[in-house]
This record gives C-alpha cells, structure tokens and sequence, in this order.
C-alpha cells in the first residue's frame, strides 16, 4: 500500500487505511487497537518518507542503515560511511572499528 500510486496525500493516506482494514478483515481476532497502530504507523511512514512532487517514492532510496547481508550487495548498510575511504577535514577516516557505534561486552 505505500508503494502505490495516488492522485494525492488524501487519497494516499485513504488508500493505505482502506487496504489495511480490508487486509485485517481477513484475522478477525486481530484486535482493533492493533489494527488501528498499523494504519497510523503506515500512514505516518508515508507522510515521511513519500513526497511525490519530488518523484521520490517508497523504496526510492537505499536503505543504509544497519549491516548488509553477506556478499555483494546494492546497500552497503553501516559500511557506506565507515569504509576508511571517508574522512574529516582533518585527514582521520572513520574506521570500521564496531566499538564506534555498539557496546561490546
């Protein structure tokens, strides 16, 4: 549903809840509350992160956050920036040292 094409925010946001309430008609267990936390997440995804008089769509950026799968891969997650190729005006790179961003005990 965030992936699809709307003629605006208001038909967007409509759209999203429409295909969730429809979705979860099928779990008719699924508590209203939850189904209610799912429309308002999806649709504040949306208004965060779709913008379409940019032409920038759900999944139109790579998602760099967090480690990559082994092997090739398109989103280099973490290793996008703490490659040892970037580096402050200084001249220091930003190392790859895991300790930089985690807790390791």
């Amino acid at each position: 549903m965030l992936s699809a094409s709307y003629a605006d925010k208001a038909a967007a946001l409509q759209g999203i809840e429409d295909g969730l309430r429809t979705f979860y008609r099928a779990y008719p267990d699924a508590p209203a509350a939850s189904v209610d936390r799912a429309v308002a997440t999806a649709t504040h995804a949306y208004e965060r992160n779709v913008f379409p008089s940019m032409k920038v769509t759900w999944g139109f950026y790579a998602n760099n956050v967090g480690h990559s799968d082994p092997g090739p891969s398109p989103f280099p997650g973490c290793f996008r920036c703490h490659d040892e190729s970037h580096r402050t005006r200084d001249g220091k790179a930003i190392s790859q040292d895991c300790s930089l961003c985690h807790t390791i005990e």
